[in-house]
Order: C-alpha cells, then structure tokens, then sequence
C-alpha cells in the first residue's frame, strides 16, 4: 500500500495572534530560558510577566552555582 507523503518548508516564525482577547505570557523563573523566552516575546511584542524567586536575574550565573559555567 503506497501512502501519499507530504514534505514540510519551514517558514518564517508567526506570532499566534489572539483577536478578541488580550493575553499576558506568565514566565516563571528569570533563568536561561525564562530570558530566552522574554527575548522572543519581545520580538513580537507580546506581553509578559516574569516570576523569579530569587532577588536577580540569572541568579546561578550571578552566584556562580557552577564553577565551568563562564559567561
């Protein structure tokens, strides 16, 4: 049985687009992802909300939690 395949292009990133509600991002942790993530929000001018427990940002870089970790 021969099955029809189809190929996928990859194209440019889109942003979801929510037209009859207004919508915050909630990101919790300001860690390597957390500011990966606001960066690409930003791109596309969605807002957000960033929870960190700690009193920085990047609080393992800042506090040099791992010793071969160089920034």
């Amino acid at each position: 049985v021969s099955h029809p395949t189809t190929t996928a292009h990859p194209t440019t990133l889109q942003p979801l687009v929510f037209a009859t509600e207004n919508v915050t991002v909630l990101i919790f942790g300001a860690g390597p992802a957390g500011l990966a993530t606001t960066a690409s929000l930003s791109q596309f001018s969605i807002p957000y909300v960033i929870i960190e427990r700690e009193n920085c940002s990047a609080s393992l870089w800042r506090h040099r939690a791992y010793n071969r970790l160089k920034l």
